[in-house]
């Protein structure tokens, strides 16, 4: 996968609010879990930028998103 983010931008600390049981579960299972959490998030935001021509064509239209076929 290729990087379309800054992957040299300065690293910040966030708050979120997650499950605990998952964060304890996902802590287990890795040393870095910021590292896995930075990872997902680079592939959301890369498959929502594939998507969002497919959405934003959708989203215009005007009949509804339901296609129309004529014979």
């Amino acid at each position: 996968m290729t990087a379309n983010f800054n992957s040299a931008a300065r690293k910040r600390p966030v708050n979120l609010t997650l499950n605990e049981d998952l964060v304890t579960q996902a802590k287990s299972m890795t040393n870095n879990l910021s590292s896995v959490v930075e990872s997902l998030l680079a592939e959301f935001v890369a498959q929502e930028t594939r998507d969002s021509p497919i959405k934003r064509q959708s989203d215009t239209r005007d009949d509804g998103g339901v296609e129309q076929i004529q014979f």
